[in-house]
């Protein structure tokens, strides 16, 4: 990917080089780091899934206590798992990792990959709700800095800045990208990091608890009422 630089950092320690996205599989990874779209890998069919389940499962008759097949597999295998897929895109990670550990990037420079969810950016009415389930349960910065990966853009490149002005500018919900700020496209957190995005940028909201008389984000508000949260908005993530 011409965007991509070859020692691009990751908020979580782990940097994707260039050739990382011709392992991503277009959606965003989930905590395990294992695609959430439909991989590469065959289905078993019918008969081949269900011989992976005892036999008695579907064939015991009689009321005496069902004797598994030997033979048969307890616990079936999930299918569209490719592990040699995954392994390489661990193996990037690994390899383009940044010197010097972890580092938290400022929630303006982040934003979502091009080439991440089959190039759909995050809704702005589903970044609006999702800030109302973190709020009621209350922000966990923990789990938030864990797992978190970026690619920073070559120097020059504007791919990425583009490709959020235009998905930002086009969503009311969604708080305008200032010019040159956006050098990073995320790979995992993309909602989170927008949602934070759309605090720091003061983009529309319609909980009086923390919006302004304007209906647009507070975080002075915020502070009063989730200071991990808010912390999370000035700090950026790991």
């Amino acid at each position: 990917m011409a965007d991509v630089a070859p020692a691009a950092v990751a908020s979580s320690g782990q940097a994707q080089g260039p050739n990382l996205d011709a392992l991503m599989w277009g959606q965003e990874p989930h905590a395990a780091g294992l695609p959430s779209g439909q991989s590469d890998a065959v289905r078993p069919s019918a008969r081949e899934w269900k011989s992976a389940v005892p036999i008695s499962a579907y064939e015991a008759k009689s009321e005496a206590p069902a004797v598994a097949d030997p033979r048969a597999s307890a616990v079936a295998d999930p299918p569209g798992m490719d592990e040699p897929m995954v392994r390489r895109a661990a193996a990037l990670r690994t390899k383009y990792r940044r010197p010097g550990g972890s580092v938290r990037i400022p929630v303006e420079q982040v934003g979502f990959h091009p080439k991440n969810r089959d190039g759909q950016p995050p809704n702005g009415s589903r970044c609006l709700e999702l800030f109302k389930e973190i709020l009621e349960v209350g922000f966990d910065g923990e789990e938030s800095d864990n797992g978190g990966i970026v690619v920073e853009a070559t120097a020059g490149s504007s791919t990425i800045h583009k490709f959020n002005r235009d998905a930002c500018d086009g969503d009311p919900f969604h708080a305008p990208v200032v010019t040159g700020w956006i050098v990073y496209g995320s790979l995992s957190h993309s909602h989170l990091h927008q949602v934070l995005r759309n605090i720091r940028g003061a983009a529309p909201c319609n909980i009086p608890a923390v919006s302004d008389f304007s209906g647009t984000f507070s975080l002075m508000k915020l502070r009063t009422v989730d200071g991990e949260f808010a912390r999370a908005v000035d700090t950026g993530l790991l």
